[in-house]
């Protein structure tokens, strides 16, 4: 029984989309008789545990593709937008590149990426709805890479349980497990990115907190980040930073490796992590579990993340065999199984795979609401319009700025920036 992109019909429904059909084409394979050297850029690379895996198969790839070598090339998630805007406009850059979503519209728009119609088929493919938003002017540009709600609360039954700490049900309850599980400097209840020098992982951390109210940076392209929910969603920011329940001289990354050391209780983050602990300390995800976020609203956080041909590639015969090799149902299976997310076609997990990952019931709950952390209406801005609001947040958690006013002042600042 298929079950994990539940809420992706209702994600679909509530996001802009650029309008276009699909592109269809003949395709055309890597042929040439000399072996080529193929640049692949990903953030997998980089990440203990994945980096294995990414490697294993692109070892199975040359193998089956002994023409074709696939230079690997570790790049950090958060430096992908401005290498790679560096690097395209240059006409270099990598081959084949996975790119955030507040990356993929600015790329569309400046014509860095090439239309996959060029070179591949989408008729031969059962492409997850999402990927439309890859789409411009009639022309693929891009495919999902993974899709994912990112954030649920995963919790440490084991801690929970030798503190005498109950399951949060409240945000009051939340923090107050919280304190309760931290025994600090070694062991904290709550793990946050509060770094605002990491402008994405503080960006997500204030967008996690305003969905747990039901507000977004836009509404139907309104910007509102001064409005009552945005405001009561900074305010309990404001209160887990205060209450010292998180490490904050520790990047997210490292936060999410302590929650595997049994050091952090709670994070909220996607079902992928539980693989991610895996790949740290065997077996430690056995003692965790995910929950609807103990917050008034519905709504949860989601995230989609995208692969693409260079513009600028010289080896794009290579780089289109490697993409229908991406999108082959063999690979999308073991590649969505490994994750735990959405990919770029669907993919079918049986009932016994969803008894075995006990945690995608949460992830699968029907009530829960997708939030996109794009900017409604300001697509192809999210990444100046974040970037603005981070500078604002950091004022409230580290200067004691009031929330209201200094949402009131950031609020007049991304509409100047619009304008």
């Amino acid at each position: 029984m298929r079950k994990i992109t539940l809420i992706l019909l209702a994600l679909i429904l509530t996001i802009s989309v650029y309008a276009g059909g699909k592109q269809e084409s003949g395709e055309a394979g890597a042929k040439s008789a000399e072996p080529v050297t193929m640049e692949f850029a990903a953030w997998w690379f980089t990440e203990a545990g994945r980096v294995d895996w990414l490697n294993q198969k692109c070892d199975e790839f040359e193998q089956m593709n002994p023409g074709i070598k696939v230079d690997r090339v570790a790049i950090a998630s958060t430096d992908v937008h401005d290498k790679f805007m560096t690097q395209a406009a240059a006409g270099t850059g990598p081959d084949v590149i996975w790119m955030r979503e507040t990356s993929l519209h600015p790329f569309m728009k400046l014509g860095f990426l090439e239309p996959t119609g060029n070179w591949i088929d989408d008729s031969k493919y059962d492409l997850e709805p999402i990927n439309e938003l890859a789409v411009l002017n009639g022309e693929r540009l891009a495919y999902n890479l993974f899709a994912y709600a990112y954030s649920l609360v995963i919790y440490n039954k084991t801690m929970f349980q030798q503190k005498g700490v109950a399951v949060p049900t409240t945000p009051q309850e939340t923090l107050d497990a919280a304190v309760k599980l931290t025994d600090a400097p070694n062991v904290f209840g709550w793990g946050m990115p509060v770094d605002p020098s990491n402008v994405e992982y503080f960006a997500q951390a204030m967008q996690k907190f305003t969905s747990f109210f039901g507000a977004a940076i836009a509404d139907d392209g309104e910007i509102t980040v001064n409005s009552p929910d945005f405001v009561e969603g900074i305010t309990w920011y404001k209160k887990f930073f205060d209450a010292d329940v998180t490490p904050k001289s520790i990047g997210w990354r490292v936060q999410r490796k302590m929650q595997a050391e049994d050091k952090v209780a709670m994070v909220t983050d996607g079902a992928y992590h539980f693989g991610v602990m895996e790949g740290v300390k065997e077996g430690s995800s056995k003692d965790k579990d995910a929950i609807k976020p103990p917050f008034p609203s519905d709504y949860v956080l989601y995230g989609s993340n995208y692969i693409a041909m260079n513009k600028a590639s010289d080896e794009k015969e290579a780089a289109a065999t490697f993409l229908k090799w991406w999108l082959s149902d063999e690979f999308q299976t073991e590649f969505c199984k490994y994750g735990n997310h959405v990919g770029a076609v669907k993919v079918e997990f049986s009932d016994e795979y969803m008894k075995d990952h006990w945690y995608l019931d949460a992830y699968n709950d029907p009530s829960l609401k997708p939030m996109l952390a794009l900017v409604e209406g300001h697509e192809e801005k999210s990444m100046e319009i974040r970037t603005t609001l981070v500078d604002y947040g950091a004022e409230i958690l580290y200067k004691d700025a009031p929330v209201k006013g200094t949402l009131d002042r950031a609020q007049k600042a991304i509409e100047n920036l619009i304008k």
